[in-house]
């Protein structure tokens, strides 16, 4: 058990760096040099002013081949790639649903409150009405129907937990086959996931760019599809490490993945092309090194403190955090200490909602899924020693 830990004790130290990555592209990044974006989310005027921190905005802003935010959401979604099918393997599909429910949604309904809270701020500190109805509001609480009903998102991170969430309803269909270890499955799922986008993207201006209800549906499918394929590679590297796939073999198939994810963005709805695949094609890279070193990379204590603490910082430093920097900046404060009360509010913030809610939902969420995989169990021990009397 424990050599079996150490070997996955690098995804641990990934999450960490991606989770750092992404605060820091959207603190010195997005905030300073999108200011149309960071307005809309916080429902404020733009920002007059630019700049930012000077090098940390440079290093943190969308360069021509390189996108830092999305190398940081791309390293996550390797992650779950290869940690997820771990998870599947002694659960039931109900016991893995519930289980995965629980590990998400307490935790993302509380971080959604607290932007929800920041975003009534803002709007009262600059005189304006708050910017959406209850319904919009519900379905961001929804976790899986707002981009489907064509809803704009509340926090600007959600959409990644969505297609977390489709690439669980994948990973419960083909079940059996991943607990198995078959690479036949997985190879034959991402056939039909960049399909299912291909075609997509190939009739989705011609037929239902003029069908309103279709439009949100298409965008999502072309979107998810491009993602849960790329998280695919990360379920090779799982494969390969449960010795189901060989060196060669490995390298082909990563190869394949990633070259036809590559041809899903040219075509899809997804911008910044060569940002993006270099921000993805860095994260692999990274990853893979990072994978073929595994044995040899033991755990880091303030790695660890933020991949422990990644998911509550992830789903509350956004928007709060532009709020506090946006009203700061009005009250004249320089841009980097309005970078630093924004970093306060999240480290403080997410270790709190961490203990608070994500561990003990995390916990109830395994032993449900535990107590109803166990059930499932001996339902199909008895069904079997039915059959044979």
């Amino acid at each position: 058990m424990e050599n079996s830990t150490k070997k996955v004790a690098f995804a641990n130290i990934l999450r960490g760096i991606a989770c750092l990555t992404v605060v820091f592209s959207h603190y010195f990044g997005v905030f300073w040099t999108r200011p149309d974006a960071a307005a809309s989310l916080v429902n404020a005027p733009q920002l007059s002013i630019s700049g930012g921190v000077p090098l940390l905005t440079w290093l943190s802003r969308e360069h021509g081949y390189f996108d830092s935010g999305r190398f940081g959401v791309a390293l996550f979604f390797l992650i779950s790639g290869f940690v997820i099918p771990v998870s599947l393997r002694n659960q039931s599909r109900i016991g893995f649903a519930v289980s995965r429910f629980m590990r998400l949604w307490p935790t993302y309904a509380i971080g959604l409150t607290c932007t929800i809270l920041f975003i009534f701020w803002s709007s009262f500190i600059f005189g304006r009405s708050f910017p959406v109805g209850p319904e919009v509001i519900a379905l961001n609480y929804s976790l899986g129907l707002r981009d489907l009903a064509g809803v704009p998102s509340l926090d600007g991170i959600v959409w990644t937990l969505e297609i977390e969430v489709r690439f669980y309803l994948l990973c419960i269909l083909i079940a059996p086959w991943l607990r198995a270890g078959s690479p036949n499955a997985v190879i034959a799922a991402s056939i039909v996931v960049a399909a299912m986008d291909a075609a997509v993207d190939f009739f989705r201006l011609s037929i239902v760019s003029n069908i309103n209800p279709w439009v949100g549906l298409s965008w999502v499918a072309s979107l998810d599809g491009q993602m849960i394929l790329f998280m695919l590679i990360g379920t090779l590297f799982h494969l390969h490490m449960r010795h189901r796939l060989s060196n060669a073999n490995l390298c082909m198939l990563v190869s394949s993945f990633f070259l036809v994810h590559v041809a899903l963005w040219r075509f899809g709805v997804t911008p910044g092309y060569l940002a993006g695949v270099g921000g993805y094609a860095a994260a692999l890279v990274l990853f893979a090194f990072c994978y073929c070193f595994r044995e040899k990379i033991g755990e880091r204590k303030s790695l660890g403190w933020l991949a422990e603490n990644s998911y509550s910082l992830y789903v509350v430093h956004a928007v709060p955090g532009y709020v506090i920097m946006r009203i700061a900046v009005a009250h004249g404060i320089v841009p980097w200490i309005c970078t630093v009360l924004a970093f306060l509010w999240a480290f403080c913030a997410a270790p709190i909602l961490h203990h608070l809610i994500e561990v003990p939902t995390h916990k109830l969420g395994r032993q449900w899924g535990q107590y109803l995989s166990c059930a499932h169990t001996r339902r199909q021990i008895t069904a079997a020693e039915a059959a044979r009397d």
